[in-house]
């Protein structure tokens, strides 16, 4: 029996499909079986930084690394003027390991330095909790006069 090229192609074709099909078969169907990756320890913060601020407050970054041996789920910012907490902010992955978020600080009016403690913490999708790292950051004094209240008519 003699067969064309195009025969030979087609035979080639289907004896290609049966093997990625056999082989796909020997391996559980290529994803979904029963093979996970277990999540054996919490996640890991390093390198917390805040930007700094003048008197007059406004925006401040915040950033952190965050590494965990499966995958980093969550992470967060609380931040702290003494005992009362502000804000939480949940923060985004910017690049490689490091998570950022923003906060508004109040301009400080006062003659001493306002402080802020940032704690940030990690969680994975096993539901492990990173140790807390701080850090805090502050609106410094005024040096100047405060602004006058408006005038009433």
């Amino acid at each position: 029996m003699k067969f064309s090229m195009r025969d030979s192609a087609r035979i080639l074709t289907l004896v290609c499909a049966f093997i990625t099909l056999a082989l796909l078969a020997g391996c559980g169907g290529g994803g979904g079986g029963s093979t996970s990756v277990k999540d054996t320890s919490a996640p890991v913060l390093s390198n917390p930084v805040a930007s700094t601020l003048t008197s007059s407050g406004g925006t401040v970054t915040l950033c952190v690394n965050a590494t965990d041996d499966v995958g980093v789920k969550s992470v967060k910012a609380t931040i702290k003027l003494e005992d009362d907490v502000l804000s939480e902010k949940t923060m985004s992955l910017e690049s490689g390991n490091t998570y950022v978020t923003t906060y508004s600080a109040a301009a400080n009016y006062t003659s001493t330095a306002v402080t802020y403690t940032v704690v940030f913490e990690a969680s994975d999708a096993a539901g492990s909790v990173s140790n807390p790292s701080t850090i805090t950051f502050d609106v410094p004094a005024n040096i100047e006069t405060p602004p006058s209240p408006p005038a009433e008519d």
